[in-house]
This record gives structure tokens, C-alpha cells and sequence, in this order.
């Protein structure tokens, strides 16, 4: 309260508008008002009064009821059915003395009435009363609406916090699982080696450690985006962005899941040109098409392909890398829900691969840090497309 008062205490003096067809009224009303303190402005007829009060917003109106053409009644009730000022008090000003025009004038939407010749002091008195009535009123206003404000900014941020909660509590929910999967793939294999090493051929002993090695392999991967996601969200990543070459990206992707693809007989076709460049961070980027690339290895059938190519955005400064699959694809549900951290998508890949959906949400947020997006197409039994928004110069 003791800021808003402030805020209002600091505000300029106080502006009234004196509206009278008579000129002599209006000169002596308002030297009176200015040896007051009082900012003043003048209207001669009720056309002028109105225009001047949205023009100006006074935070008082003395208001000469008898004019030609426009009485003070029809002035008012103007005034106060317009919404930019119809919070401004209005005192008549009249040597009318009826009460049935006195209630008139209030039905109007006036505030007070001094008659009459004036007499200054009651003037004075008077118009020091409604404008502190006024300044209580816009104060209260004001808390008021800070105070909506303050709450619904309170409201959105908690709400904020438990939808990021609850989200957090399911993420780490789906990770501890995925922990566990292949630390109980571990201990199961090493348990029978152990008790059954005696009588293990060769052949099965190769069996087991091959078990062995693709489970390290996929808590290591699990692990290792765990850590680079939990990184960016602490911001304890580094951010070096540098103009890279995106075929290069893509050639040492395509060498690491070499044997991956070659395993399914998945042809991998680069159409990507070597003059391809974008405006990022080379070790972000490569963490993001080693992720899309896995990805579309992992879902595409035997003998299927993978098609990697860029296109140019119209009228923009983004290139557009595209990944695209002909496996098993996604329906249009799965696709909603597919960057939700509060949802899983269990699917194993065609030859069986495990994953666990933390690859699409840490590439996701890696390409919106260097300025792009990410976005997927998919289409059930038909494929997917990962495509990647990148900028092509420094922003």
C-alpha cells in the first residue's frame, strides 16, 4: 500500500476543468484555483467541455449547468457514460436553488453543487474534499488491480511449479525404472555365469557376454543423456556457437551406427550438400543427430531406409535438416504426447532395441538453445520425419 500511495503522492498537481459561458466566471474561478496550486484548463460550452475531458482526463470538472445549446445536465451525464471519464467527480456550478433540480443534477452523475455567487473559501473547502475523495478511490483502485494482479501471477506461478513438479516426479519416476532394466539384465547374466560357469560352452558364455554388453550399452547411453539434459537445465552446459558444416555432423553419425544399420541392412542415403552450413554449437548439434539418427536406425524395419537431406525455409534465415524413416511411425496421439516429460512412449525397436523417449527430449532442448526447433511428422506403419531448424548466421 505504502508504494502505490507513493506512486500517487509523486503524480502532478491536481488538473481541473472549469466549464462556464460566462468569461468572467471563468477568469476569477480560476486565478482563485491556481494561487491554490491547482493546474487549469477552460471550456466555454458543453461540446468543448466534453472534448476537452477525454482529451485531457482532469481529475475534477466544475460544471456550469445553465449553457446554450448543451446544459450542464446533458454535459454530465456524457461525461459519465463514457468510460475514460466517467470516473471524474463533477461539481455544478449554479444559482439554482430547486430541489428538484439539485436531484436532477445528481441523477446526472454529479458529485456536489456550489451555488452563486461563490463564496471561495466553500469553494476551496469543497473541491480540496472531492479530490481527496478521488485520490483515496484511484488508490484503492490501484491496490486493487495490483492485487489481481500479484495473485494471478501467484496463481500461474504455482500452478507452473506443481504441472513442473508432477512432470519432474514422472520423469525421474521413468528413469529409475530404465535404471534398473539393464542393472537387473546385469545381475541376472552375471548370477547364472557365476553358478553355472563350470558347465557354460564357449558359445554360451558369448551369448551371455554379448547380453552383458548391449545391456552397458544402453545404460550408458541412458546415462550419459541423463547427465547432458540435467546440464542444460542448470545451465551449466556451455554454449559455444561457431558457423559448422552439417554434412560433417551427419558423416561421423552415420560412421558411429555403421554397423547398427548394416545389422537390419538399413540403407542410409546423405543427401546432405557440403556447403550446408549453420550457426551453432558443433557438440549440442552432434548430440542431437547421433540421438534423431539412433532413432530412425532403431524404428525402421529390415531392409528399410533412412534418408537424410536439408531444404531452405522461405523468406528466413533457418535451414531445414530432415531425417526421415520409412518404420513403423507414430499415430496422431503418440506424436501429441511424443515431447510431454510427463509421458512415456514404451515402444521397442524393430530388432527388439530398448529405449526410453529421453533422447527426443534432450535433442528438443538442445536445438531450442541454439535458436531453432525441433518438429516431427509421423504417420503409423509409414515413417517419420525429425526435422531440425537451424539458424544459418549468428541472431
Amino acid at each position: 500500500m505504502e508504494i502505490i500511495q507513493e506512486e500517487l503522492v509523486e503524480k502532478e498537481k491536481p488538473n481541473i476543468l472549469i466549464v462556464d459561458d460566462i468569461p468572467e466566471n471563468l477568469f476569477l474561478l480560476g486565478k482563485t484555483l491556481q494561487r491554490e496550486g491547482y493546474d487549469i484548463a477552460y471550456a466555454s460550452d458543453g461540446e468543448q467541455a466534453i472534448y476537452i475531458s477525454r482529451k485531457l482526463k482532469p481529475d475534477l470538472i466544475l460544471l456550469d449547468i445553465l449553457m446554450p445549446n448543451m446544459n450542464g445536465y446533458e454535459v454530465c451525464k456524457i461525461i459519465k457514460e463514457t468510460k475514460e471519464t466517467a470516473d471524474i467527480p463533477i461539481i455544478f456550478l449554479t444559482a439554482l436553488s430547486d430541489s428538484s433540480q439539485v436531484i436532477e443534477g445528481f441523477n446526472s452523475g454529479a458529485s456536489d453543487f456550489i451555488s452563486k455567487p461563490f463564496n471561495i473559501p466553500e469553494v476551496i473547502a469543497r473541491i480540496k474534499t472531492h479530490l481527496d475523495l478521488k485520490l483515496s478511490r484511484d488508490m484503492n483502485i490501484n491496490y486493487i488491480n495490483k492485487l489481481k494482479a500479484y495473485n494471478k501471477e501467484l496463481n500461474e506461478a504455482e500452478k507452473k511449479l506443481i504441472d513442473l513438479n508432477n512432470s519432474k516426479d514422472k520423469f525421474f519416476s521413468i528413469v529409475a525404472h530404465d535404471l534398473k532394466n539393464p542393472f537387473h539384465g546385469f545381475m541376472r547374466l552375471t548370477e547364472v555365469m557365476l553358478v553355472d560357469f563350470d558347465e557354460l560352452t564357449r558359445e554360451e558364455i558369448k551369448i551371455y557376454l554379448q547380453e552383458i554388453h548391449t545391456s552397458a550399452e544402453k545404460l550408458y547411453k541412458l546415462l550419459e543423456n541423463l547427465l547432458t539434459w540435467s546440464r542444460v537445465q542448470i545451465g551449466k552446459i556451455p554454449y559455444e556457437p561457431e558457423e559448422i558444416t552439417i554434412s560433417e555432423i551427419f558423416d561421423s553419425a552415420i560412421l558411429l551406427f555403421k554397423e547398427n544399420a548394416k545389422s537390419k541392412k538399413i540403407r542410409i542415403q546423405n543427401n546432405i550438400k557440403n556447403d550446408s552450413k549453420v550457426f551453432a554449437d558443433k557438440n549440442m548439434i552432434d548430440a542431437v543427430v547421433r540421438n534423431l539418427l539412433s532413432n530412425a536406425i532403431k524404428f525402421t524395419n529390415i531392409e528399410g531406409n533412412v534418408i537424410i537431406y536439408t531444404e531452405n525455409v522461405n523468406d528466413s534465415e533457418m535451414l531445414r535438416i530432415i531425417i526421415q524413416d520409412d518404420g513403423i511411425g507414430m499415430n496422431s496421439e503418440e506424436l501429441s504426447k511424443i515431447f510431454r516429460l510427463d509421458y512415456q512412449l514404451i515402444r521397442n525397436g524393430t530388432a527388439n532395441e530398448k529405449g526410453t523417449g529421453l533422447g527426443l527430449l534432450l535433442s528438443k532442448e538442445l536445438v531450442e538453445k541454439n535458436s531453432g526447433r525441433l518438429e516431427l511428422e509421423s504417420e503409423e506403419g509409414k515413417g517419420t520425419k525429425s526435422i531440425i531448424y537451424l539458424p544459418k548466421k549468428p541472431h
